[in-house]
């Protein structure tokens, strides 16, 4: 701007060009300082003043714009810090918050400014009634320098959002000084923590898990090999100390490697042609001990590569697989076994049968003599019998090895058992020229709490299996008690002079289907199960079987024991062999009368005719008078059709007995019998059933029937069965006594 003075440059009109300059100076004094001041004069002072006056106009001006610059680039440092920068005045108000700061607490910026500090933090507010110096050194929790107590370094606390939520910072803070060297405010810097303390802790868990892994873990240099770190499982299983393996490399713990071994195995991860290799190896534990791992080895890919090893140890699994080897290798044995024993059984089943098929075609013959029918049929009963014999053994060890097989203990007298044995063997042995002798060698007691006839079941089978394999000579039985006073045996002694056994033949003789050639049930018959089933049965007993002796050639001694209990104040017999008799035999059918079951009604429910034609004979041979229906559904008809009869007043009675078939089309023998007794039928029921496995007689008691006969028919038994479930209440109508009353 340009003045035009009137006055002229003389000293009386000094001060009014003072005062004129002053008022062109007034913008200056807000902080504007670009123009110039120009006041037209003749006066060499004034002229002088001026050029001052323009000169401090032109440095305040340069040093103006320098202040705003660096306002403008602090204010824009402030705004992109990325960590909070609070500004606290004295009296303990926010006077600066950068964006960092609204964006973590959620706030708004004029939220914070001028407001109190102590509203972030996690403690209660300061009372504005005292200075703030004095204020903030009674908060506990906030930062020391907020007190005037000049800096601190990096603080973890805590500081409250708006929404309330607590964040975790680390807080550094300093003291600023005003120009009179006086208390002027904190200048605070704060992280939020939150992410990496998450991340920390995350990383704190995974090497808890790590460390405490049952698995071993190996970090060790790829250059030295030497152990950098081993985890807690590794160092558990080796016994070692971290401190000792950082001295140690991974050929310290396989001793079959050597260092070239190991650079050889390593050399696909160095050149990274691999990511990871895997192989089995052995660990020595610092006590010497040996086991087995498997190996997972990488190599890992930053500026200083270290091998990581994970290793497995496989004890267990290599103990697993060497049990499924055995396994595999005994189930193929069995399963060559039976593969055997079907063979022979096809053998042994098929020779008794061509004899009974035979024999029976031979019948037909009209050319054949009464003398050779007979024989025929002697023979067809024999092979049948022997038939029988192959089935028993075979359901027998069915039994035992489903565990249905129980011991019924009651007084079993043992001499009585012997004698009874040794009368039914002497025939088979006399047979083949050969002397069966009973020796007892000392007292024995003259009972004992056993099962007689799983005790008569291991004698039949030991001394029968010395007679078929002893040519010549003589078969003993000698028994004796052994034991102590608290454990007390019986133990009977099975000595042949027989083939005798090779040590391996002795070895799998009590195995199922095993025996000790192949070719013996060829040439001697018989399914192998007979020792297994008396080594069975003698365990039932508290004893065992066991082969005692044997010789290629001379014998074997067979050696069977049974449990006996305490044998306080029980008789003794000093003389076993005088004082046992065999008991008188029962009544053969021949000896009974025809009559017995005269007049005797009985329905005999059977789908199968020849049995039905059988079992019809056997009764009607003793006065029976039977009935048949085929199936379950026509004998129920049949019955409640005549006892309503009888309950009208007919003089047809109902029947007095009924033999029911269990298995049998249309309806069984179950749902049969289960319907008859709901209709209230009391007549007694015998059940016939071809199974002959533990629970199947009770199966039958259950449905409602009186007793049960098994398949195939025993004449004498079935006959026996009838008469004792016939005396259950007085006849009204015969001399055999009728059913339930």
């Amino acid at each position: 701007m340009a003045l035009q003075s009137p006055y002229s440059a003389d000293n009386q009109k000094l001060h009014d060009l003072v005062e004129e300059l002053a008022d062109q100076l007034c913008p200056a004094v807000d902080g504007q300082f670009d123009f110039s001041v120009k006041v037209s004069s003749h006066d060499e002072s004034i002229d002088k003043l001026q050029m001052l006056v323009n000169l401090v106009l032109d440095s305040a001006s340069r040093a103006v714009q320098e202040l705003r610059g660096t306002k403008d680039y602090t204010e824009n440092i402030i705004r992109s810090m990325i960590d909070m920068l609070l500004v606290v005045a004295p009296d303990g108000n926010i006077v600066t918050a950068n964006e960092a700061t609204c964006k973590l607490l959620g706030y708004r910026h004029q939220e914070l400014i001028g407001h109190p500090a102590s509203m972030l933090f996690c403690e209660e507010d300061i009372s504005g009634a005292i200075r703030p110096q004095e204020a903030m050194l009674h908060k506990p929790g906030l930062p020391s320098c907020l007190a005037g107590e000049g800096s601190s370094g990096n603080v973890e606390t805590t500081l409250r959002a708006k929404s309330g939520e607590e964040i975790s910072v680390l807080l550094s803070d300093s003291t600023m000084l005003d120009g009179h060297g006086q208390f002027g405010g904190v200048v605070c810097i704060a992280r939020d923590t939150t992410e990496s303390r998450r991340l920390q802790a995350e990383r704190e868990r995974f090497n808890r898990v790590i460390q405490q892994s049952l698995n071993e873990i190996y970090i060790f240099d790829s250059e030295t090999l030497h152990f950098v770190d081993v985890n807690y499982g590794a160092r558990k299983n080796l016994g070692y100390s971290m401190a000792e393996l950082r001295e140690m490399t991974p050929l310290s713990l396989k001793p079959e490697f050597t260092a070239e071994l190991f650079a050889e195995l390593v050399k696909p991860l160095r050149s990274r042609t691999v990511q990871k290799i895997q192989f089995d190896t052995i660990h020595q534990r610092k006590n010497g001990s040996q086991y087995p791992v498997e190996v997972h080895l990488q190599l890992t890919d930053d500026h200083s590569p270290m091998f990581v090893a994970i290793i497995l140890d496989i004890a267990e699994r290599k103990a697993a697989e060497t049990l499924l080897v055995e396994a595999k290798a005994v189930a193929e044995s069995a399963s060559a076994a039976k593969s055997d024993f079907l063979a022979n059984m096809s053998h042994e089943i098929r020779t008794p049968m061509t004899a009974i098929l035979g024999f029976a075609e031979n019948m037909l013959d009209v050319e054949q003599s009464d003398s050779e029918r007979l024989n025929c049929v002697h023979t067809i009963r024999r092979n049948g019998e022997y038939l029988l014999c192959l089935i028993n053994d075979i359901l027998d060890l069915s039994k035992i090895e489903a565990g249905e097989m129980v011991a019924e203990c009651r007084d079993c007298h043992p001499c009585r058992v012997i004698a009874e044995v040794a009368s039914l063997m002497r025939v088979p042995a006399a047979a083949k020229g050969l002397l069966l002798n009973i020796e007892y060698t000392g007292a024995i007691p003259e009972t004992i709490p056993s099962d007689s006839t799983r005790l008569r079941q291991i004698l039949i089978n030991l001394i029968g299996n010395a007679i078929k394999f002893t040519e010549t000579g003589t078969i003993r039985l000698v028994t004796s008690l052994v034991g102590s006073d608290d454990k007390p045996y019986l133990q009977f002694d099975v000595i042949d002079t027989g083939r005798g056994l090779t040590e391996s033949q002795a070895n799998k003789l009590f195995q199922p289907f095993m025996q000790a050639d192949t070719s013996t049930t060829r040439k001697f018959g018989g399914t192998g199960l007979g020792l297994t089933i008396s080594k069975r049965f003698a365990e039932l007993l508290g004893g065992d079987v066991v082969i005692s002796e044997t010789e290629l050639g001379v014998g074997s001694t067979f050696r069977a024991t049974v449990a006996t209990c305490r044998l306080d104040g029980m008789r003794m017999l000093d003389d076993p062999l005088s004082a046992t008799t065999v008991p008188d035999a029962p009544v053969s059918v021949a000896q009974e009368s025809q009559s017995d079951l005269q007049g005797f009604r009985i329905l005999l429910v059977e789908d199968n005719r020849t049995n039905q034609a059988l079992i019809v004979g056997m009764l009607k041979k003793v006065g029976a008078d039977v009935s048949v229906e085929e199936n379950g559904r026509l004998a129920l008809d049949r019955v409640l059709a005549s006892m309503q009869r009888t309950s009208g007043g007919h003089s047809q009675p109902p029947f007095d007995l009924i033999l029911m078939d269990m298995q049998m089309p249309v309806m069984d023998g179950y749902k049969a019998t289960g319907a008859l007794r709901k209709e209230g039928y009391t007549g007694p029921i015998i059940a016939l059933t071809a199974n002959a496995m533990q629970g199947d007689g009770e199966e039958c008691l259950q449905a409602g029937c009186d007793d049960y006969a098994t398949k195939p028919i025993d004449r004498k038994k079935l006959i026996e069965l009838i008469r004792r479930n016939a005396q259950l209440c007085p006849s009204q109508h015969g001399t055999i006594s009728t059913g339930r009353c």
